[in-house]
């Protein structure tokens, strides 16, 4: 009997692990679950959005990111390397992604030292494709105008004080999400659905598509 109890609880911690294990393209996922090659193409269009930013009106259809297809593994890398900086080595991207895994925590980088309990204003994803951005993401006061969520899943996802000027939801799972003091101005949230977000002080205007979005579960 005394053989099997440890046994028993060694497969208990099995199922456990393989139950919260993260799938290699969602937001979270370790970074090494994207190719070296790619990290590095990532962290190029991060500095040359970083410089287009510069300007005192950036032209969205001049975005780096406008088009580009992103992973929610892809946008956790690009968020680690938002606020590690240009100068951020492997290492250091990695510790910080170490923690935006943590709950609740969002960062900042003030000068050379992420600020944790701050915000993620840094990272410019504007006209991105993140369709396939499937998690509960921490984008706390990210720059997504434009981008396109079309019928993505971001259930849970913190997107507080985040821009999405005339981005595309259509059809888009935002249950539970944190979207106060979201501009959704011109946003298309036709058919998205919405039930227990929140949307505290959330800007929509005249330009937001909103025919068959749902707000609350029937």
């Amino acid at each position: 009997m005394s053989d099997e109890q440890p046994q028993q609880h060694e497969q208990v911690q099995v199922a456990q692990s393989k139950k919260t294990e993260l799938p290699k393209d969602a937001w979270g996922a370790p970074l090494d679950s994207i190719p070296s090659a790619r990290q590095d193409e990532l962290r190029a269009l991060a500095d040359r959005q970083r410089e287009w930013a510069t300007q005192d009106k950036p032209d969205l259809e001049q975005s780096v990111f406008k088009g580009v297809s992103l992973s929610g593994a892809e946008v956790f890398f690009l968020a680690a390397y938002t606020l590690a900086g240009p100068e951020g080595t492997r290492d250091g991207i990695e510790q910080i992604a170490a923690q935006l895994r943590k709950p609740a925590v969002v960062w900042v980088r003030i000068s050379s030292n992420p600020v944790a309990f701050s915000t993620l204003f840094e990272l410019r994803l504007e006209g991105a494709d993140i369709r396939a951005a499937e998690s509960s993401a921490n984008l706390h006061n990210a720059r997504l105008d434009g981008a396109d969520f079309n019928s993505a899943t971001l259930t849970g996802a913190d997107l507080v004080g985040a821009t999405l000027t005339g981005a595309m939801l259509p059809g888009a799972r935002l249950n539970g999400a944190s979207l106060a003091a979201v501009d959704l101005s011109g946003a298309d949230l036709r058919l998205a659905t919405l039930s227990g977000s929140d949307l505290r002080s959330t800007t929509l205007d005249g330009k937001t598509l909103l025919a068959g979005t749902v707000f609350a579960a029937s």
